[in-house]
């Protein structure tokens, strides 16, 4: 058929078939119920107390940052229920994720191969799947911190200063979003001194860019 004799049009074939098992594993699960436990809880609760960011006690949610909640309550006034608004909240950024992860090797690797079968283990990660089908804040948290991560490497290789505004951006909503977006500092630094477009010398002082490139990670 001429149609897969198309590279593109091939890997595009390829890449939407993926999607559809990807979502299918999420949307069309065996379990009837799932029991609201813990984080799923205190996640909803907070929500509920908008803006305070409180639990059941009145006492400030220290544990995790509020940008979940925040998230969860906005789609409980579209949905009408805390729930469903966060399971929607769950499927829509493991879907994003799909395709951020994919662009994001593709664009480091410029190998498809690689990508789409990176891209067949992650369908296929048990962890993921059920992540993306509960109230917990997982797939948003990775879907902000590759997605800074992405943004980042290609200011810092095509010198573009706009994809590192992006790059602050996803960084700050990752950091409101979890604590785990500290990770983002060191891997700024490394995408910095290993992909910089103007090769960066420790010894010699010679940083390029260097306020552009750190204004990410103060943000």
């Amino acid at each position: 058929m001429k149609f897969f004799q198309d590279e593109k049009r091939y890997r595009l074939f390829l890449l939407i078939t993926l999607f559809l098992v990807f979502l299918a594993l999420r949307l069309f699960i065996r379990e009837e119920y799932f029991l609201l436990i813990g984080d799923h809880m205190k996640f909803i609760e907070s929500a509920d107390n908008f803006p305070n960011h409180t639990l059941y006690n009145n006492q400030l949610y220290t544990l995790h940052p509020p940008l979940y909640p925040y998230v969860i309550h906005f789609m409980k006034l579209i949905t009408g229920s805390y729930v469903f608004g966060s399971v929607l909240v769950s499927v829509a950024s493991a879907a994003a994720l799909f395709w951020i992860l994919y662009f994001f090797l593709i664009y480091l690797t410029s190998n498809f191969t690689l990508s789409y079968f990176t891209l067949v283990f992650f369908t296929l990660s048990n962890n993921m799947i059920n992540a993306g089908y509960v109230p917990l804040r997982e797939s948003l948290v990775m879907a902000l911190l590759i997605g800074a991560i992405f943004m980042y490497l290609k200011g810092i290789k095509e010198n573009k200063k706009n994809y590192l505004v992006y790059a602050a951006i996803l960084g700050g909503f990752s950091a409101l979003a979890s604590d785990h977006g500290v990770f983002l500092l060191p891997a700024f630094a490394i995408t910095y001194l290993l992909f910089n477009k103007e090769k960066p010398y420790l010894f010699k002082f010679k940083f390029p860019n260097l306020g552009w490139a750190i204004m990410p990670a103060l943000v």
